[in-house]
């Protein structure tokens, strides 16, 4: 992972929280990953298993955070628990998981009769909706869909 140094921030981060930063903060050894340094937490600080899987969240929130500022996105935040996500796609699969919330698809696709307010989930709908709807109407060709 690409880091941007966390410096970069607003906030000082404590090194934990930092997801770059592979250096304990309560005795600053160093480890070799984030899996290794958050069993180091648990074996020599006793920290618990909810003490580490906060900071794990808290770190995935600030690489999230970090992924934003590099390509300059804008992130998707869950209305919920105000978990941040990049793309749109993963806050609907994130609230689908975790807060039981089935994703309806928004009916996108406009009717091209300038005076018809029809919108529609498919373009199948869409040539439904057109051969019965507008089959008489001048300017108006159904393009046969594969």
């Amino acid at each position: 992972m690409e880091c941007i140094p966390s410096t970069s921030f607003s906030l000082s981060l404590d090194p934990t929280m930092d997801p770059c930063s592979l250096r304990c903060h309560e005795c600053g050894e160093m480890k070799s990953s984030a899996k290794m340094l958050f069993y180091h937490l648990f074996e020599h600080h006793d920290y618990d298993k909810t003490r580490i899987a906060s900071i794990k969240q808290l770190r995935k929130t600030r690489s999230t955070h970090t992924k934003a500022l590099r390509k300059a996105k804008q992130l998707h935040v869950c209305d919920i628990c105000g978990t941040p996500f990049l793309s749109r796609s993963g806050l609907s699969k994130h609230n689908e998981r975790m807060h039981d919330m089935t994703s309806v698809a928004a009916a996108r696709i406009p009717c091209p009769i300038s005076s018809c307010t029809g919108r529609f989930y498919t373009y199948m709908e869409l040539a439904t909706h057109a051969d019965f709807e507008h089959r008489d109407e001048v300017g108006f060709i159904l393009q046969s869909l594969p």
